[in-house]
């Protein structure tokens, strides 16, 4: 009995010495994660304070380095790094609130699964072209060779001020890109709620994104 508890202990030792190595190896293949240091400029450009109110255009996106973040994900995915922790890294580093943060990762991994459907990273002359922040092509059945570009979940006419929020930009064929409008989209009381409350509209947006969901009323 006391050798068979003696084995036990010993097994439970070697055990969690192999988990503490094995979290170590994770640790250390993080910190070598390249692509997170080179996405944090590129998350950045659209997490700065800005106030696109007076913009030229209203529905401003800075679709460029859009374009490179989903780039720089299959790259990190390429090189056996997970795209949605590559992106948390990044994100760490921005100096976005934990809210915002939040909303970016979950709208980005979102646009990073809409181009793996609609066969972006299939094409090899995509990375090339979204790397130079160039508009994909689709490969996806039904959406053969048409471009792909860059639209909003919340209108910018509605919200100047989110025009080029990564947590409001949305990956589309260029076709239902063309039919956006000033409406809401499915946008509802409680994202207004929770994105004036991260600050990422403004009050004054708030109330008319309000008043537009109250007309809708019956």
């Amino acid at each position: 009995m006391g050798k068979f508890l003696g084995f036990l202990i010993l097994l439970g030792g070697c055990l969690g010495a192999y988990f503490l190595f094995q979290e170590f190896n994770v640790k250390q293949k993080e910190s070598r994660n390249r692509w997170v240091s080179t996405l944090q400029p590129l998350l950045k450009m659209h997490i700065k304070d800005e106030d696109m109110a007076e913009t030229e255009d209203p529905a401003y996106s800075a679709e460029g380095s859009f374009f490179r973040i989903l780039a720089m994900l299959n790259e990190a995915e390429r090189g056996g790094y997970a795209a949605a922790s590559t992106l948390a890294g990044a994100l760490s580093s921005t100096g976005a609130p934990k809210g915002e943060q939040k909303l970016i990762e979950m709208q980005t991994l979102a646009n990073y699964d809409m181009a793996k459907k609609l066969g972006v990273f299939a094409d090899p002359k995509n990375g090339l072209r979204m790397e130079n922040g160039q508009p994909p092509v689709a490969t996806a059945p039904g959406w053969d060779d048409e471009p792909l570009a860059v639209g909003h979940l919340l209108s910018p006419m509605l919200a100047p001020e989110s025009a080029k929020a990564l947590q409001n930009l949305a990956l589309m064929p260029v076709s239902v890109f063309n039919m956006q409008n000033g409406d809401l989209n499915g946008f509802g009381y409680d994202s207004a709620i929770k994105w004036v409350k991260e600050k990422l509209i403004t009050n004054a947006s708030y109330q008319a994104i309000k008043e537009k969901l109250d007309a809708k009323k019956p």
